[in-house]
């Protein structure tokens, strides 16, 4: 994985960031999951392990605990960066100036960036068989993260258009990448209506912009609000669809979405 020998600029530009990989929460095949200082890691025994990253949204809700137990069962690693410890992180109201949301997006960028450093440092996983989950704030750095990696990319409640959120985003430059948009019809940020980007005149959901993406699949809500990591069809959606794309990487049927794992 030759893009992340060099030292990303994180740390430099934002003291303290290293807790953002310090105290992601780490869940493990074998069942452990913690913050991954606190864990035991031995390289070998976890070096073909595919990894799945999670980048959550611009609060702090527990979601990466939650959405690492979607994935129990699969033969895989599932790493969720700490965003929200980042020292003087920048906080914001939408809507908010353009500028402050393009910093966000980079801090977020440079976060995968300095996480994968990190674990390739350490010897742990197979970072070639990567996916790259986000939502909302999350979902726009899994969407333009490394434009040129082809790597599955999970889109969540972020319609990938242009709005006071962001504009003229680049998105992967290879059109097979595999990238599913999941967003509620009703999200009061990004819908098509009565939401802070309608002004926009967005459509509320990727289709046109993915339009030229063969190995894509946009998914629409329609009851559904801004939190569609909440809604019980999101684990299925989300976890076929990685299934599906990292499927080489030996990981396990895919779930019953009436069926959890403990």
């Amino acid at each position: 994985m030759s893009d992340v020998h060099t030292p990303p600029p994180l740390i430099a530009l934002w003291p303290g960031a290293e807790v953002v990989f310090d105290r992601a929460w780490l869940s493990l095949p074998d069942g452990r999951a913690g913050e991954l200082s606190d864990l035991a890691l031995d390289p070998a025994a976890l070096a073909d392990l595919p990894l799945v990253i999670f980048q959550t949204g611009s609060t702090d809700r527990g979601q990466d605990k939650a959405v690492a137990q979607w994935f129990n069962g699969l033969g895989l690693a599932f790493l969720a960066p700490r965003s929200h410890l980042v020292p003087n992180r920048i906080s914001y109201q939408s809507p908010a100036p353009m500028e402050v949301y393009q910093r966000v997006h980079d801090l977020r960028r440079k976060e995968i960036d300095y996480c994968l450093y990190r674990l390739q440092k350490a010897g742990l996983f197979d970072l070639d068989r990567l996916a790259v989950i986000g939502l909302s704030e999350g979902a726009v750095a899994a969407a333009t993260w490394r434009p040129q990696r082809n790597c599955p990319r999970v889109i969540l409640a972020w319609s990938m258009e242009d709005s006071y959120f962001g504009r003229d985003m680049t998105f992967p430059h290879d059109i097979n990448c595999p990238i599913l948009n999941v967003i509620g019809a009703k999200d009061p940020f990004f819908g098509a209506q009565g939401s802070l980007a309608s002004t926009d005149q967005v459509i509320g959901h990727g289709a046109e912009v993915l339009a030229d993406y063969p190995n894509t699949k946009v998914i629409l809500y329609p009851n559904c609000g801004h939190r569609v990591a909440d809604d019980p069809q999101c684990e299925a959606d989300v976890v076929n669809f990685v299934v599906q794309h990292l499927a080489p990487a030996g990981l396990c049927r895919p779930k019953n979405p009436q069926q959890r794992t403990a």
